[in-house]
């Protein structure tokens, strides 16, 4: 499971739902344990999960995700430094849901 990408219509997926729980005043951690309980795909279940915990012991988001291997693609690490380094994190999200809806 480790390495293995996620796919484009999870990866659309999360990004919505995450963003979504942002917008909506969920802290960041707690947004990626929600959407890793509520994932059905094992490969999103398990680098959510490991992202949550990351988090909480103090991580950054982009550190935590670059450690999942090749879970994410290159485009969804480096917009989500950006996110975290403007604070548009929930809107980059959303963005990043349009583009994986669209490919």
């Amino acid at each position: 499971m480790f390495g293995s990408r996620i796919s484009t219509k999870s990866l659309a997926h999360l990004c919505r739902s995450l963003g979504t729980m942002l917008h909506s005043g969920i802290d960041v951690q707690r947004a990626f344990q929600l959407a890793a309980g509520k994932t059905s795909d094992p490969r999103s279940r398990s680098a959510l999960a490991r992202i949550a915990l990351g988090i909480s012991q103090g991580e950054d988001i982009t550190e935590a995700m670059e450690e999942q291997g090749d879970a994410f693609p290159d485009l969804v690490i480096d917009m989500v430094s950006v996110a975290e380094q403007s604070g548009a994190l929930p809107e980059i999200l959303d963005g990043l849901a349009d583009h994986y809806d669209n490919l």
